[in-house]
């Protein structure tokens, strides 16, 4: 059991649980023990703040997300191959309600194209031929010449 004195005196109090701090006497403490003004204390001179480092919080909550952004990027760019079908398969999701043994047919598609355009880029990596993924107008002769084989 605690012991909770009011703020403008009184009594003690009795509560339970978390023990109750005078906010005012915490913060008084708090300074008397801060680091800047035992040097304000002890300086004649008037405080001046120096900014020692300022981190942009934009870079780093995309560091922070880094491995995310990665898995965002492939299927959010229109120079995504398979585009199409992750759309088909989120509208699958979306249409049934999240049931993921419903979509298997369309997961299954989405895997297709990926396992075929991962190797397309591995070959033209091993190659040497850049950009590593087709232009749209290069995957269409690609997959057609896929197709007649």
């Amino acid at each position: 059991m605690a012991f909770f004195t009011p703020v403008g005196g009184g009594t003690p109090i009795a509560q339970h649980g978390r023990q109750m701090l005078d906010p005012r006497a915490t913060m008084e403490k708090a300074i008397q023990a801060s680091a800047v003004a035992e040097h304000a204390a002890q300086c004649d001179q008037p405080l001046q703040p120096k900014v020692l480092f300022r981190a942009d919080i934009r870079m780093d909550i995309e560091r922070r997300n880094e491995p995310a952004n990665r898995k965002g990027r492939r299927r959010e760019t229109p120079d995504n191959p398979c585009g199409k079908e992750a759309e088909i398969s989120s509208k699958c999701l979306i249409r049934t309600g999240g049931s993921r043994e419903q979509c298997q047919l369309e997961f299954q598609n989405y895997n297709l194209c990926r396992s075929f355009w991962d190797q397309v880029i591995k070959e033209r990596r091993s190659k040497g031929i850049t950009p590593f993924l087709p232009s749209p107008v290069e995957r269409a002769e690609i997959l057609e010449k896929h197709f007649q084989s």
